[in-house]
């Protein structure tokens, strides 16, 4: 799997469908040092640099769901560090809870449709989820002020790890 023709690019691997049939990343532009989100199709050889959100400064891919049609991330702007959902149709940012800082979405289920993460709150840091249809939560019952109860992946019946 190449990057594109830019030889100044520095492209980086971080997260794989399934099959193995779609690689996520993120990619350096040479001109401006600018960050994007790139997808590689890995029976055509092809990498496909996702439009950034506006004002975007850096951002990270974490995980993909079993298809490779959906990631997640962090994507931080001037505003702050955002958790990022990629879809086929392009990047969005996520909505944080109430009162909240700095957040990053760290895991997907199989089928995209659920996402988990961490956000920083006065309080400390407090473990996210969210759903489709239903919106922002806080995880109850789980210690995020180490990184050991920090949410990193979830399963599709919904065990997180």
């Amino acid at each position: 799997v190449t990057s594109t023709s830019d030889p100044l690019q520095r492209s980086e691997a971080t997260t794989v469908s399934d099959d193995g049939s779609t690689i996520w990343g993120t990619s350096t532009i040479s001109s401006g040092f600018e960050t994007r989100v790139v997808r590689w199709n890995v029976g055509t050889l092809q990498a496909e640099l996702i439009s950034p959100i506006p004002d975007t400064e850096f951002v990270f891919v974490f995980d993909c769901s079993a298809d490779g049609k959906y990631a997640v991330g962090n994507n931080r702007t001037t505003r702050g560090a955002r958790p990022l959902y990629v879809t086929p149709s392009g990047p969005t940012l996520l909505p944080r809870l109430s009162g909240g800082g700095d957040a990053l979405a760290s895991g997907i289920t199989p089928d995209g449709k659920t996402v988990v993460g961490y956000q920083a709150q006065e309080s400390g840091v407090t473990p996210t989820i969210w759903r489709s249809g239903v919106g922002t939560e806080a995880l109850p019952g789980l210690n995020a002020r180490s990184i050991e109860g920090r949410p990193l992946q979830i399963a599709q019946n919904g065990t997180i790890a």
